[in-house]
């Protein structure tokens, strides 16, 4: 079989089948594959549409309960009965409003409909259930969906719509809408209504345009990084009773993005572990995200049954191939299996019996080739003896200048070799003198005890990840010495493979940057606080700036001035006013997101830089920083207080800015240590 293999007759036979076959597998791939992309790609398209209807639908039918809600709430006779009653006790309506309501109520498919005061008491409810009378601040009703529409609402004197959650009172899940009643621009109150979880789901749910495996999926992402069903399946109608995780193993990989509010399209594996084309997207009033889909094998079935036809051809062609082109060889290769038989007897016997006279084209020329190839290996024999002795001298020789290589790496790079575990089994003398370590303390350890804990672990995961994949890592990592100093080093760590591929360690090559870092802190952060400077936020400001021209994210900005900060200086001394900054910058950091950007703007004024938030979301964050300050007791001078202006960036970054101070000037002229945003201020 072997010698059948290694056989000219056999690769010459073997190469013309390859060079007829080829052309055709192209073909036949070109074109079974071109229209597995198109149908793929109108099916993506067919999605989309479906996904595009999908939120329009919930937008357009939220959109029109707010408008509904709001006309409500503009009506003079409830506005009028608010006010002229207890804002602690409940009202009774005119009949002639009672009836409107109950026919919006049967009409709209509310569930129930409220009456707030501006106090927060249930003041009317359609269904007076055991929250009607009750006071929403109260514990029972505190955080429920309810509270904080009704907080939204107040906060952002427009309407409001909070998820859907579980509502004790009506034993069920329920999101509700909120709008404020106003009198002399003036809020008194607020108009609830409450959504049952059917109402919303039905602007969802359909599987209209998407085949028999297609279905809308619907999840909300938890704080745990779980991603539930937002309401009931095709293949699992409990799974929103239930609490179904989407996100389990690789699954639901689409709704992933789509909760994160990232939109996109192509092959997904859903929630059952199906291989699918999708269509996904977030949508930001249910803060859900969708994933419109459709199982891959039903798209691509034709596809499918003609691949199978396509093979069948192919397996025909190909046998037909093997039999003419074998054929072919060996007519090609006789006279050079000739060649082989006297060539192997002249290396036997030492006579070769080749018949040159009649003999003829490249099989001439080979014989005759052999023949002074012959003579010519006696004269090779006796030169290679000298060759191998002037070659033993020069390796000798290179052997010396690798080791004198070698001890200037020792001597001058920072190098060390671990085994698969991290162990350290080599430690340059470079890296003994940066790290403080000798060697003998270094062999056997693991470079953790390098390692600064205060470098993010997902450096080091990714590190780890990288590395054990056989891949080279690359990154700058602060360590800590013997001594208990900190140096930067820059790191490029790649595996060790022995002779058969199998992977035996890493070896790591650093450079000392620890100079170059401390530069790098000293121009990017405020001495006196320790918190980016005005430099470093311009260019963070610019950065998303970018990102929400390209990607249509928004971003929002408040600026922080402290009350009342030069009477400070002036009575207590620029040391206290200094301790009062410190103190302020520390408050502001604990209360700081790990994406958000905080620093100070300049003088007595910090800036926070929110991304992928709104401006009435960073509203909600200004005014929990400004309680947060209010309460904390500085030494010496007690509370003091601070007043914050929000904006959301728009048009570019100077005019977002310019928004946010005259949202600080407005809280300032209303009296200080408040919130105010650049809506405040236009209305």
């Amino acid at each position: 079989m072997k010698l059948f293999l290694e056989s000219i007759t056999t690769r010459i036979a073997v190469w013309m089948i390859v060079i007829a076959s080829v052309p055709l597998f192209l073909i036949a791939y070109t074109l079974h594959y071109q229209k597995k992309d198109e149908i793929t790609a109108q099916h993506l398209s067919n999605l989309q549409v479906v996904f595009n209807q999908t939120i329009d639908k919930i937008e357009t039918n939220l959109h029109y309960q707010q408008q509904l809600l709001q006309n409500i709430a503009a009506m003079p006779r409830i506005a009028e009965k608010l006010q002229s009653t207890n804002p602690n006790q409940t009202i009774q309506l005119n009949p002639m409003i009672e009836g409107y309501v109950t026919n919006v109520v049967k009409q709209y498919g509310y569930y129930d409909f409220f009456i707030l005061s501006e106090t927060g008491v249930i003041v009317y409810s359609y269904k007076k259930e055991d929250d009607y009378g009750q006071n929403i601040h109260a514990v029972s009703m505190k955080n429920t969906a309810l509270a904080k529409a009704y907080d939204q609402a107040l906060s952002t004197r427009s309407s409001a719509i909070s998820p859907l959650e579980y509502y004790s009172h009506s034993k069920r899940k329920s999101s509700f809408i909120a709008t404020p009643i106003l009198m002399n621009q003036k809020i008194i109150g607020v108009i609830a209504v409450q959504l049952n979880e059917n109402h919303i789901f039905d602007l969802v749910k359909h599987y209209n345009g998407l085949g028999k495996t297609g279905e809308v999926v619907a999840g909300v992402l938890m704080p745990d990084g779980k991603v539930l069903a937002a309401m009931p399946l095709k293949y699992d109608e409990d799974a929103y009773k239930n609490e179904r995780v989407l996100n389990a193993g690789h699954n639901a990989t689409g709704m992933i993005q789509a909760v994160r509010g990232k939109g996109g399209m192509g092959e997904i594996i859903d929630y059952r572990g199906v291989s699918s084309l999708a269509v996904w997207g977030y949508e930001p009033i249910l803060k859900w995200g969708i994933v419109v889909k459709t199982d891959k094998n039903e798209v691509l079935e034709t596809v499918y049954k003609d691949e199978k036809q396509l093979i069948y051809i192919l397996i025909f062609v190909i046998l037909a191939l093997i039999g003419t082109m074998f054929m072919s060889a060996q007519w090609i290769t006789r006279p050079i299996n000739n060649l082989i038989i006297s060539m192997r007897q002249f290396r036997k016997e030492g006579i070769l019996q080749l018949n040159i006279a009649k003999c003829k084209g490249e099989i001439c020329y080979l014989s005759k080739e052999f023949l002074t190839m012959a003579e010519e290996i006696n004269e090779h024999n006796q030169s290679l003896e000298s060759k191998i002795y002037q070659r033993t001298n020069e390796l000798q020789l290179a052997k010396k200048s690798i080791e004198n290589y070698v001890a200037i790496v020792n001597r001058f790079v920072i190098t060390s070799s671990t085994d698969l575990s991290g162990n350290i089994i080599y430690a340059s003398k470079a890296f003994e003198e940066i790290s403080g370590y000798s060697n003998t303390e270094l062999l056997g350890k693991n470079h953790r005890i390098l390692r600064d804990p205060q470098m993010p672990n997902e450096l080091f995961e990714n590190l780890w990840k990288t590395i054990t994949s056989g891949k080279d890592w690359h990154g700058e990592i602060r360590n800590i010495a013997k001594n208990g100093s900190y140096y930067w080093v820059d790191v490029h760590i790649s595996p060790n493979f022995d002779e058969q591929g199998e992977m035996i360690g890493y070896t790591a090559i650093r450079q000392n940057i620890t100079d170059k870092k401390t530069i790098e802190e000293i121009s990017l952060t405020d001495q006196l606080t320790g918190l980016y400077n005005r430099r470093h936020l311009d260019a963070v400001l610019e950065k998303n700036s970018q990102i929400a021209e390209r990607y249509h994210i928004p971003f929002s900005v408040f600026i922080i001035d402290i009350d009342h900060f030069k009477n400070i200086n002036d009575t207590y001394g620029h040391q206290v006013g200094d301790y009062v900054l410190q103190s302020l910058s520390e408050i502001l950091k604990s209360q700081c997101r790990a994406v958000d950007t905080l620093g100070r703007w300049g003088g007595e004024e910090f800036l926070f830089i929110l991304p992928n938030t709104k401006e009435s979301e960073a509203a909600i964050a200004a005014e929990k920083m400004r309680k947060a300050i209010e309460l904390f007791p500085m030494k010496r001078i007690g509370n003091k207080t601070v007043s914050i202006g929000v904006s959301e960036y728009h048009d570019n970054v100077h005019e977002t800015i310019k928004r946010a101070d005259d949202a600080l000037y407005q809280a300032k002229t209303q009296g200080r240590n408040r919130v105010c945003t650049y809506r405040d201020k236009s209305e």
